[in-house]
């Protein structure tokens, strides 16, 4: 309801909580997660899983103003720390976004990943931008 990714990309398996300029998203680690390996899940895709977060604040702020989901783009994901190589099967995550600047086209969000534990164990600095329209991207790729 909230992403625009369809199913085997859409990370994100529930919305935990959201303010204005937050939100709380939990991912689960299962057997069907489409980029599990015999190890579990790779760290880096916790930047994904960011990215996911942040999407879903922009598209809480849309159902909640009556307009439609728009599709962003991850522009950047800068500083990334795991503290472990993979995230194992039946692992719980929860990931935090909070924006810290958005001029309703680019924004700058610092996420976190939490595990069962409540452990901190991922940080990146994400940037995204919403294009009005996609068919303004091929302007930018031609």
């Amino acid at each position: 309801k909230f992403l625009c990714h369809r199913r085997g990309m859409k990370l994100i398996d529930k919305l935990i909580s959201y303010t204005e300029d937050s939100v709380d998203v939990e991912a689960n680690i299962t057997k069907d997660s489409i980029f599990l390996e015999p190890d579990g899940v790779p760290a880096w895709i916790g930047i994904e899983y960011a990215a996911q977060a942040v999407a879903t604040l922009s598209g809480v702020r849309s159902v909640i103003n009556n307009e439609d989901v728009k599709l962003g783009l991850l522009l950047s994901g800068r500083r990334y720390k795991c503290k472990q190589t993979h995230f194992a099967l039946g692992e719980k995550l929860t990931i935090h976004a909070k924006e810290d600047f958005n001029d309703g086209k680019m924004g700058a969000y610092r996420c976190t990943i939490v595990n069962d534990n409540k452990e901190d164990i991922a940080s990146v600095s994400i940037n995204a931008y919403v294009p009005d329209r996609l068919e303004d991207l091929r302007v930018i790729t031609q």
